[in-house]
């Protein structure tokens, strides 16, 4: 047996034996281990390939943009479906206290098998991630929503954050910061956005064009999917979504009504693209100015979403609240009076950039 694939088996055995926890691990490790999993995965993966076969991948990779037969798109489906894991996990289990782990429900057979006619290019998780997110709203709507997700398959999909970093990526990082903080008591990521870090003019500068925002945006959520993925194999149950800080400190209604169109195109790109991806959004700090703001962001969110919004208040006030949440202080922002200074998305997303993207049947 090759070293890559007893790695990749060695790996999988520790993730076993890891106990539920508040914290599973410090922010370090956890990142540690996501890369060292996805240098086992990539060892393994050329190390059973003969020369010729590598040869022929590589050439049929060059004109692949990711959706193939509809089977794959970045290869990273594993945990998200609960299908069985190439690193020995077998299937994930479901727990009924945590909806996302559960596979397709009997009221959700319908849509999904109606999904599955009508848009091949989308992936079983993504059918299913839409079902979920458009329950309760208009079918033209879901079908609406579908069609744009199947059409940014084709143009980037998840396998974008496989590709090596480009300026692009650099130009976004200098006006737009999210941070990954650690996990949940149910092993749900937590990342925070500081509106003070959010530079809309200079994000317009760099991108005249707010539609030039969802690649390098789609980057850092792709990343953000791969590591819940790694999450589920970790934990042994599907980890769909995550937790979302929204410090309004800095938030400006000046430059948010100036810049109105690249502000809309940073909330349409996890709203369009990463359907059901969202466990909570924590509102912490509110300006006198986040009440009109809001008005205008509630016109581009769906009804279904907005039900996952809390307002803590102020970040004194929040502190009672976190236990509340199942967010343990290992996993809050120091800036918020928590323990975890962070890491920033682009620095998860460069763990992944220019790896050998894995193509896995599902």
């Amino acid at each position: 047996m090759n070293n890559g694939v007893t790695e990749a088996k060695t790996a999988a055995n520790e993730i076993k034996n890891i106990k539920r926890t508040g914290h599973l691990e410090t922010l370090s490790q956890c990142l540690g281990w996501l890369k060292n999993a996805v240098d086992a995965r990539e060892r393994a993966t050329k190390e059973a390939k003969q020369p010729s076969e590598r040869d022929d991948a590589d050439d049929d990779d060059s004109d692949d943009n990711g959706t193939g037969d509809g089977d794959d798109n970045g290869g990273d489906e594993r945990g998200i479906t609960n299908k069985a894991s190439s690193s020995g996990l077998g299937e994930l289990r479901e727990e009924p206290s945590i909806p996302e782990t559960l596979s397709v429900q009997p009221d959700e057979k319908e849509m999904e098998g109606k999904l599955c006619q009508k848009f091949p290019k989308l992936l079983p998780s993504q059918r299913l991630e839409l079902v979920r997110a458009y329950k309760g709203l208009a079918e033209k709507e879901l079908l609406s929503a579908a069609k744009e997700l199947e059409n940014w398959n084709i143009e980037i999909g998840y396998q974008c954050s496989w590709t090596p970093m480009a300026s692009e990526d650099t130009a976004f990082a200098s006006g737009f910061n999210e941070t990954f903080h650690g996990l949940d008591e149910e092993g749900h990521p937590i990342t925070c956005i500081k509106m003070e870090d959010i530079d809309l003019g200079q994000l317009s500068s760099c991108f005249s064009n707010p539609r030039e925002l969802v690649r390098p945006f789609s980057r850092l959520y792709s990343s953000l999917r791969f590591l819940k993925t790694a999450l589920s194999e970790k934990l042994g149950y599907t980890i769909r979504k995550h937790i979302l800080i929204a410090d309004l400190t800095g938030l400006s209604m000046l430059s948010f009504i100036r810049f109105k169109n690249h502000a809309k195109a940073l909330v349409e790109v996890p709203y369009l693209y990463f359907p059901d991806h969202v466990h909570k959004i924590l509102i912490l700090n509110p300006t006198y100015t986040f009440g009109a703001i809001y008005a205008i962001m509630k016109l581009w969110v769906d009804p279904v979403t907005l039900r996952y919004v809390f307002n803590l208040g102020a970040a004194n006030d929040a502190r009672s609240q976190w236990k509340a949440h199942k967010i343990p202080l290992e996993s809050v922002p120091t800036h918020l009076g928590g323990k975890s200074k962070g890491t920033s998305l682009m620095e998860l997303s460069k763990v992944l950039a220019g790896r050998v993207r894995i193509k896995e049947k599902m």
